[in-house]
């Protein structure tokens, strides 16, 4: 799925061939953060608990965000 979209857009001279990789990565992380949404969205829904389900994608978000990653030493 990944690929048929960024094929899409290189044969639609939106992004160059040369940023393919970039642009793999990039759409994989948007349709993670999308299922993870619609996930606990859902489960909020089911659970009858939406506003709870918001306030803690919200929260995930900002400390996703803040919290930058984690990184190794390099030797």
């Amino acid at each position: 799925m990944v690929d048929k979209i960024v094929d899409y857009y290189i044969m639609s001279g939106t992004i160059d061939e040369e940023d393919r990789d970039v642009y793999e990565y990039s759409v994989m992380c948007i349709i993670e953060n999308l299922v993870f949404g619609i996930f606990i969205l859902v489960s909020g829904i089911i659970l009858n608990a939406i506003i709870e389900g918001i306030v803690f994608i919200i929260l995930l978000f900002l400390l996703r965000k803040s919290s930058g990653g984690a990184h190794a030493k390099t030797a």
